[in-house]
């Protein structure tokens, strides 16, 4: 199975067992699959904030745009489990962490969006983020991206 079929596969369980309300459940599947991954653990990866998530999965120019898009969809299947369980506030983090690493994936080659199909993903991060409100950083990212800057 290719990595990409396997983390959708992976991610697929997590939805399937949020969708069911197993939220606890949903949420040890995508912790487990982050760390598989990417290679970070769940607690770094909620603690870290983007920048610092950024360096970890590649020190500066190194870093690989790939886990950063792995790591952007999982971040924003963690924010759709924590509103599910009542979490606004871990759920809009995720959400800007998940913004913040697919802006810097398309930035470092991560290919034309729409051909990678990160388009809609991006698009649906956008929507739930602006439900809570954007930073100013986050408001500069949607921008640049939807004046196809990126």
């Amino acid at each position: 199975m290719k990595l990409a079929e396997s983390v959708s596969a992976a991610l697929l369980k997590a939805v399937f067992k949020r969708e069911a309300g197993k939220l606890e459940e949903a949420r040890q599947e995508l912790a487990g699959s982050m760390e598989k991954y990417t290679g970070l653990k769940y607690s770094v990866v909620k603690q870290g904030d983007a920048a610092s998530l950024m360096m970890l999965l590649g020190i500066n120019d190194s870093l690989y745009p790939g886990k950063c898009l792995v790591l952007a969809r999982m971040l924003a299947e963690e924010a759709e489990i924590s509103a599910a369980a009542g979490g606004a506030d871990e759920a809009r983090d995720s959400y800007a962490k998940s913004l913040m690493l697919y802006m810097e994936a398309l930035k470092r080659g991560a290919g034309e969006s729409k051909k990678t199909g990160i388009d809609a993903d991006i698009r649906r991060v956008i929507g739930k983020l602006e439900k809570y409100g954007f930073t100013e950083a986050e408001r500069t990212a949607v921008e640049k991206y939807t004046d196809g800057v990126l």
